[in-house]
């Protein structure tokens, strides 16, 4: 009996590990890619204190954060597009527009939703006194709604859970977080499901709330506040033939640019942003015919990121908007 148990036992887990090899030798071929997701899932599994995931943001910045050179200071909040805003592109186009030297710290972080967007702005904006923040966001929120049943989580919220909860179950819940093949099945059941616009309002509203709390805070602590709704691929009416390869995410189109709208007017409807404090990305991109996107959110390069920085500070030189 133990014999013949051992056998299915092995041949259980041989099945498995053969469907693993074949799922990734076919991302290898349709992605070029077979870790695909991987790195992304790891990373948002390092735990962060209060915010859940991060890169150690004590470490990163606060041991020595004065601002001894009394430069200008930047703060940029969001996800993973902000999270890769260059430095450099934000000092040159300060100095180009308005002559000034600046400073700049980054807060965002690849998967973070405006919740925790919140959490570590409240913790660290003291520390960083900034002059003028900047938040680049709504992708994330937008998004993982698909996946969750309720508002308020993030979408590694069930994989904390139960690790916590059931740490017995640590090591499978590894295997799965590490399985093309699981996280396979999870993309097609996503693709297959329809999603209901309206069930989903509460999800859009949270952010909406979030965002308004963010502002209030800045607006407390700094000067200026810009928000930016994230730029996204799906408004951008003249695409490079590169972009318009990328169709991965096409399946959830209705339901992001219904989730978009919806954002930007209930935001507008707050009225609590002054003029060049609230921007729709889109626009800064929507007839550009140069290859933009690598993805549905992320740039090719660094020239989507010039490309903003430099209408939110047009904006405010046009307007004459100096008061940082």
């Amino acid at each position: 009996m133990f014999k013949n148990t051992i056998i299915i036992l092995l041949i259980t887990i041989s099945i498995f590990i053969t469907i693993e090899i074949i799922t990734r030798i076919f991302l290898f071929f349709y992605l070029n890619n077979p870790n695909a997701g991987i790195n992304e899932r790891q990373k948002n599994l390092k735990y962060e204190s209060f915010v859940m995931f991060g890169p150690g943001w004590e470490k990163k910045y606060f041991n020595n954060s004065s601002n001894n050179n009394n430069n200008k200071v930047i703060l940029i909040l969001g996800g993973s597009t902000a999270e890769g805003f260059p430095q450099n592109i934000i000092k040159n186009e300060f100095k180009n527009i308005f002559g000034l030297d600046v400073n700049v710290y980054n807060l965002a972080f690849g998967g973070y939703v405006a919740k925790q967007e919140l959490i570590n702005l409240i913790l660290h904006i003291n520390k960083i006194s900034p002059d003028i923040i900047i938040n680049i966001s709504g992708a994330n929120d937008i998004v993982f709604s698909l996946r969750q049943t309720k508002p308020n989580k993030f979408l590694l919220d069930s994989t904390y859970s139960n690790i916590l909860k059931r740490p017995y179950l640590g090591p499978l819940i590894w295997i799965l977080q590490n399985s093309q093949f699981y996280n396979s099945l999870n993309r097609f059941y996503a693709r297959s499901k329809k999603t209901d616009f309206e069930s989903k309002i509460e999800f859009l509203d949270s952010y909406v709330d979030t965002s308004v709390i963010i502002s209030e805070i800045s607006k407390l602590y700094s000067k200026k506040y810009i928000h930016i709704l994230q730029p996204h691929l799906l408004f951008k009416n003249k695409k490079s033939k590169q972009e318009k390869k990328y169709t991965r995410y096409d399946y959830r189109n209705e339901f992001v640019k219904k989730s978009y709208n919806y954002i930007l007017t209930q935001l507008k409807n707050k009225k609590i942003f002054n003029e060049c404090e609230l921007f729709n990305g889109n626009n800064f991109f929507i007839n550009n015919e140069k290859n933009i996107f690598k993805d549905d959110v992320h740039f090719i390069d660094d020239n989507g990121y010039k490309i903003i920085i430099q209408n939110v500070l047009e904006c405010l030189e046009e307007k004459k908007i100096k008061d940082w």
